[in-house]
């Protein structure tokens, strides 16, 4: 049986950074969404990785991550899957838009079709072990996300429209996050005050200009994304930015003001989509 799936990407509304622990890692307060860029993922009989799709060349085989989900289902499940797994990547890669966590978590909701036995909270550990954002592509749909990606609280945001922008820049999260100052951290009640205002049902209005503490270091440690900050600003945009970087992204009232802003970002020699929010994507039918 092949098994196809969609991988949606993820959107950081608002990043809030509060904490650093011990071990180094960060505790964050987020809303991700999920949007309807995504790559395509396929399982079919066989061994092996295939990738294709826009952004192909740009992937190392060597740490990508479906295939790392694909051996933890096999670990799981104490044996080989016999599965050939093929990645069409259509979510720019390095972009801050989660498509290698999107590609994993596709993966890892696919264990009851290829009859892993498992549960949910053994699949979520899966997951936060692969990756910070796996658990929520994993979850899907809107969610308030905390500690160091652990800690996810579903949200049901209103379908909402957003304009997205990509240069081509890849942005590293370790250089990013080593460039943020004591004195840049958030304390998280703006996000968390976003969400109760999607619980509320007035989510569009609460998420437009949410901030990300990380903004200031990746543009100081990419002074290219500053300017293309400026350029968009110019064209009538008030950019935010998603996760590390380095896809910058405006919340829209309509699809037709998502469509006028993506033309602007084209304009400034940035791909760009109009997208909208999505709900959870469904795992595959389980196997009989």
């Amino acid at each position: 049986m092949t098994i196809r799936m969609e991988a949606p990407a993820k959107l950081n509304l608002g990043l809030e950074v509060v904490g650093r622990r011990p071990d180094g890692l960060h505790d964050l307060a987020s809303i991700m969404v999920n949007i309807d860029l995504a790559d395509f993922v396929t399982l079919d009989q066989g061994r092996g990785l295939e990738i294709g799709g826009t952004y192909a060349r740009e992937i190392n085989p060597a740490v990508e991550l479906a295939s790392r989900a694909l051996r933890a289902l096999e670990g799981q499940a104490g044996r080989q899957l016999g599965r050939a797994l093929t990645i069409e990547k259509r979510i720019p890669v390095g972009s801050g838009l989660g498509g290698g966590s999107a590609d994993a978590a596709a993966v890892l909701r696919a264990a009851p079709a290829l009859g892993v036995a498992t549960t949910p909270d053994r699949l979520r550990q899966i997951a936060l072990q692969l990756g910070a954002d796996v658990p929520f592509q994993l979850l899907g749909g809107a969610a308030l996300v905390t500690g160091a990606g652990e800690h996810l609280e579903q949200l049901e945001l209103e379908e909402t429209w957003l304009a997205v922008g990509f240069a081509g820049l890849s942005v590293s999260t370790a250089k990013v996050f080593g460039e943020l100052r004591a004195d840049e951290w958030g304390t998280g009640k703006a996000v968390v005050k976003a969400a109760r205002a999607i619980r509320a049902g007035i989510g569009a209005a609460a998420v437009a200009r949410l901030p990300n503490d990380l903004l200031a270091p990746a543009t100081r440690v990419y002074p290219e994304l500053e300017s293309l900050v400026a350029a968009l600003r110019k064209r009538g945009w008030d950019p935010r930015l998603t996760g590390t970087g380095s896809a910058l992204f405006q919340v829209c009232w309509e699809k037709s003001e998502a469509e006028a802003l993506a033309v602007k970002a084209w304009d400034v020699g940035m791909r760009a989509w109009a997208v909208h929010t999505v709900p959870p994507t469904p795992p595959p039918p389980s196997r009989p």
